[in-house]
């Protein structure tokens, strides 16, 4: 993938524009990104302190938060 991506540079012959087109183009999709992902954990929230009792409530948001944590870290 590496040396596709250099010679379509050295085809282009502006590296000095795409490379930062391509940056901004990543940075504006991670920004999408986390404002779609931003309100889910409110979400869950609302929606455990909802369906369960509130003696079961501190189990349940720990498990999300715990499965949270380890879905990130792999």
């Amino acid at each position: 993938m590496q040396v596709l991506w250099n010679m379509l540079l050295h085809w282009l012959e502006r590296p000095c524009v795409i490379i930062p087109c391509c940056m901004f183009t990543i940075s504006v999709l991670s920004g999408l990104s986390t404002l779609t992902v931003s309100p889910f954990f409110p979400g869950i929230v609302f929606l455990v302190s909802k369906r369960y009792k509130r003696d079961e409530v501190a189990l349940r948001l720990a498990l999300v938060c715990c499965g949270s944590f380890f879905s990130s870290a792999f």
